[in-house]
């Protein structure tokens, strides 16, 4: 048990807050993974919740209690409208970048992110840790250290790279963009979250011991492994000595992580399904304009490397082989693995539309040919719309 000031708090084995008392109001808060799906207060029978909570996925769609059901309407960041069972708006809610209130006239505790405030310190529930929005910081440093390859970890206190606008941190460890579950276990791509231009220093994996993650992200956990991500390129691709070559994991790492962006990441799939809306003249996120379409060709894809360079285009990072196929060239191995995701997508659209980079950009421009059938024009039409796709999904 923690006291802070006028209030207590409980945590369990994992890290994860179960009651709070404050005010003279105790809560029993129930978690499925690492959400709260329900809350009791002052020893409120078993079969009469005073909240409950309900998600798709890992987002808060509503909230049932004695009032009714109130739907929770967000962007890629925060909840921004609350409605009841009419449609009626019952609430707005606006905040500052860092998360300081701008507008919430109904108090609501669910204002930043994923995080829950308290009343009572005005400190947002963040997990591993608490946020303080008033500073833009957390109140206690990361249990993890950081890196001097990235001198933006080595400040252990910052909240999303000191990128709010952008990004969240709902475990308090790392940002959203990060966790994607492989092989049983969270991983999450750099525990303090450079942006994603930046080289990521570490992989750090969670060994949840036995929690239903079921898309959900990694929570403050017993215990947790930093495994290396970047050394000599070729090391993941490579033999090595026999066994089982680090190339195998790298690729499992980065179709994860290709497959997290089209899905999860707002962003990239709004631009792959708009893009793919021109392609085939359809409605974005509709029928064969859907992005689960491209998050099923990076599931279905095989990924090999080479070692010599494209003979055609010797700076290609990647390039599709089949539908279903594609080779990873050396240009490629250099990438960070936020880089070289998107070169997954790129090749998964190809491989899944059977569209070339001139039939895509053509398609862009309204069926306006803008490049000529050479090398260089293909190169051309490849960086065009490759450039795009990289601004949008790393």
């Amino acid at each position: 048990m923690v006291n802070y000031l006028s209030a207590a708090y409980t945590y369990d084995g994992n890290g994860l807050r179960v009651m709070k008392v404050s005010s003279g109001t105790t809560t029993v808060y129930i978690f499925s993974g690492g959400k709260v799906i329900a809350e009791y207060d002052n020893s409120a029978l078993v079969g009469s919740p005073s909240r409950e909570y309900i998600y798709s996925g890992s987002a808060l769609l509503a909230k049932i209690d004695s009032t009714g059901t109130k739907y929770y309407h967000r962007d890629h960041l925060s909840n921004r409208l609350v409605t009841d069972s009419s449609g009626a708006t019952s609430a707005q809610m606006g905040h500052f970048p860092f998360g300081e209130s701008w507008y919430n006239a109904t108090n609501d505790k669910l204002l930043f992110t994923s995080y829950e405030r308290d009343s009572e310190s005005g400190n947002d529930y963040a997990k591993a840790r608490y946020f303080m929005s008033r500073l833009g910081r957390f109140s206690s440093s990361d249990p993890l250290s950081g890196s001097t390859s990235n001198p933006q970890s080595l400040n252990r206190y910052d909240y999303a790279a000191d990128d709010p606008t952008d990004l969240e941190d709902p475990s308090g460890l790392c940002p959203y963009w990060g966790p994607f579950g492989i092989n049983g276990r969270v991983i999450c791509t750099s525990a303090h979250g450079p942006s994603g231009r930046d080289i990521v220093d570490w992989l750090v994996v969670f060994d949840y011991s036995g929690w239903v993650l079921g898309g959900e992200y990694a929570y403050p956990i017993a215990t947790y492994t930093l495994v290396p991500v970047y050394g000599p390129s070729y090391a993941y691709f490579g033999g090595g000595g026999g066994g089982n070559p680090g190339g195998t994991d790298r690729i499992a790492k980065v179709k994860g992580l290709a497959e997290w962006k089209v899905g999860e990441n707002e962003k990239c799939r709004k631009f792959i399904e708009q893009l793919l809306a021109k392609i085939y003249g359809g409605v974005p996120g509709q029928g064969n304009s859907n992005a689960t379409t491209i998050s099923s060709g990076i599931l279905n894809s095989t990924y090999t490397y080479s070692e010599t360079p494209n003979t055609g285009f010797p700076d290609a990072n990647m390039m599709a082989t089949g539908p279903s196929s594609a080779t990873i060239y050396p240009p490629g191995a250099e990438l960070s693995n936020q880089g070289l995701a998107v070169s997954f997508i790129h090749e998964a659209i190809h491989g899944v539309t059977g569209r070339n980079d001139r039939q895509i950009v053509s398609a862009m421009n309204g069926g306006r040919w803008t490049y000529p059938n050479t090398t260089e024009g293909i190169a051309a039409a490849s960086r065009t719309w490759g450039g795009q796709l990289r601004t949008n999904c790393e």
